[in-house]
């Protein structure tokens, strides 16, 4: 086991803990449980969508495929970000809007107040897309934290999960969506700050980042200096 990386994991989560504790004092309705109030600072929300596109999809998962199949991800990567893009200005802002109009806090309550009676039938399929669409996702993020505790601190990889999984229970189930939106804010900007500074390290070594290659047969990163 490598108890540094413990030590260190066992720090963040109970820092992501203490945020969701300090909130919980914050949430006096259901509206600011699940939606924070609607008042998220700008940075908060921006920081905490990027996170949440941007996470282990992103920083384990995406540049692992793109490393094996190469410009063959291309088209993926750009339709991710074209559509990350066009879903403020084309649905987001409207929506919000809306939502808070009809005082909404779901898509399914959006839905049943802006269309009454008719909307019975499509609360169901909403809620059917959300666990289709959902489970998938929350599953590999926590496969992805799973295997990445498993290899930096050397700890059997279901145990990894669990103690992922117990975190983020603990945080988002005492702060809501204001625990949601800080610990993300917080993560992103540490994952941000991380890929700029191993960047120029990496750049430092032998003058150009762009000189490390991929060992495909074994999964491992090696300069061709070395």
């Amino acid at each position: 086991m490598n108890f540094t990386v413990i030590i260190v994991t066992v720090i963040y989560f109970v820092l992501m803990i203490a945020i969701g504790l300090f909130f919980s004092k914050r949430i006096k309705n259901t509206g600011d449980y699940y939606v924070g109030g609607r008042n998220l600072p700008a940075i908060v929300a921006g920081f905490s969508f990027a996170a949440t596109q941007m996470s282990g999809s992103t920083y384990m998962g995406a540049i692992g495929t793109a490393a094996q199949i190469g410009y063959n991800f291309m088209p993926g990567a750009i339709g991710s970000v074209m559509a990350t893009y066009w879903a403020f200005p084309l649905l987001g802002a409207k929506m919000r809007r809306v939502a808070a109009k009809l005082k909404s806090l779901t898509l399914p309550d959006l839905f049943a107040a802006r269309f009454g009676e008719s909307a019975k039938v499509i609360k169901p399929l909403i809620a059917v897309i959300y666990i289709v669409g959902f489970i998938p996702m929350m599953v590999g993020q926590l496969k992805a934290a799973g295997n990445a505790l498993q290899i930096l601190a050397g700890i059997p990889y279901v145990l990894a999960v669990a103690i992922a999984m117990a975190g983020v229970f603990l945080y988002v189930y005492w702060g809501g969506m204001f625990a949601v939106a800080w610990t993300c804010c917080h993560s992103h900007g540490r994952c941000f700050l991380v890929c700029v500074l191993g960047r120029n390290v990496c750049s430092s070594m032998d003058g150009s980042y762009t000189r490390f290659d991929y060992d495909r047969g074994n999964g491992n990163c090696y300069s061709n200096n070395t």
